[in-house]
């Protein structure tokens, strides 16, 4: 029978999970921005995809610090469908 004691201890694991990496930079929001579908409406926000779309340059650094500060935070609420669900 084998030792117990070699067997490791995943609770630790599930309750600490590790970090995230999650690249909100500039470029890497504006590319999101930009990949939008044109023909979906707009989403719980409000905004439809063609404004987004055509502000993308304009908006980008502001959406970038915002996205990255409310990650770094954990003040997440109502991202939940953000840009990690765009996707082209």
């Amino acid at each position: 029978m084998k030792k117990l004691e070699n067997i490791p201890n995943l609770e630790s694991e599930i309750e600490n999970p590790p970090p995230v990496e999650v690249d909100f930079s500039p470029e890497v929001v504006e590319k999101k921005l930009e990949r939008l579908k044109m023909t979906k409406s707009a989403g719980p926000d409000g905004f439809h995809p063609r404004v987004l779309n055509e502000l993308a340059q304009s908006i980008t650094l502001s959406l970038s610090i915002i996205f990255a500060k409310s990650y770094e935070t954990g003040a997440t609420d109502g991202l939940e469908g953000g840009l990690h669900n765009t996707n082209p």
